[in-house]
């Protein structure tokens, strides 16, 4: 019951601390659970493809490494493109994509 309690006593300080909080409710989609990272420029700009894939479940990560399922590959990409191909020669099931394979999937 302490728990309980504490609630009670304390309901309007929660009230007010929940008044600041912004609930954010996973995105789920076609790249739920799909890990995503891209190197170099990209059509459209990199935010807006990385907006996409976030608004359809997918994950955006900052460096490549064996969790990453996707690689998207745009013009003038830097190491990140040699450490996938190399995780990728050495069996990680890293796929190398373009953003109009991206799409492609997108719109599957």
């Amino acid at each position: 019951m302490a728990v309980n309690e504490y609630l009670a006593e304390n309901a309007d300080d929660i009230d007010e601390l929940l008044m600041h909080v912004e609930v954010e409710i996973p995105k789920t989609g076609k790249l739920s659970g799909k890990n995503f990272c891209f190197t170099g420029a990209q059509n459209s700009g990199k935010s807006f493809w990385i907006g996409l894939v976030e608004a359809n479940g997918g994950n955006i990560k900052s460096s490549v490494s064996k969790k990453l399922d996707y690689l998207i590959v745009g013009d003038s990409p830097g190491s990140k493109l040699q450490k996938a191909q190399e995780l990728k020669k050495n069996g990680c099931p890293i796929e190398i994509i373009d953003v109009v394979e991206l799409q492609k999937i997108l719109d599957g």
